[in-house]
């Protein structure tokens, strides 16, 4: 019972810290992605 309550505890854990990772600027949109100083994408 003991390693299911720690399993349980890391799954929610790395699920967290994965959620923070990613809204933390991981994902962004194309325009900014594909953007430099000289070229820059329009709609």
């Amino acid at each position: 019972m003991k390693a299911f309550l720690f399993a349980a505890a890391m799954a929610v854990v790395m699920a967290v810290t994965a959620h923070y990772v990613l809204d933390q600027g991981f994902q962004q949109t194309a325009q900014d992605s594909f953007s430099t100083e000289g070229v820059r994408l329009s709609n």
